[in-house]
């Protein structure tokens, strides 16, 4: 309950690495338990250390890869506007 798990380093690139922590957490208003994966990017831009975060409910095997993919999105973007 309301606990964490590291899932591990899903990918590198030359800007970022990748990583997954699993998340069980209750919702005490209806009582319900659910999964949640969490990925997030560690990169730095213009000599700042920025972590980016994408969250979603664990689905099936395959959530920490579409969470992998958005997130890759996100940080092309940040690069992007900060050329």
């Amino acid at each position: 309950m309301n606990s964490q798990r590291f899932a591990g380093v899903l990918a590198e690139d030359p800007n970022s690495c990748y990583a997954a922590v699993l998340q069980r957490v209750s919702n005490s208003s209806t009582g319900v338990d659910k999964l949640q994966s969490n990925a997030f990017a560690t990169t730095v831009v213009k000599t700042k250390i920025i972590f980016l975060y994408r969250m979603g409910v664990y689905a099936d095997p395959n959530t920490p890869d579409r969470l992998l993919a958005r997130l890759k999105e996100t940080v092309a973007a940040l690069y992007a506007v900060n050329k």
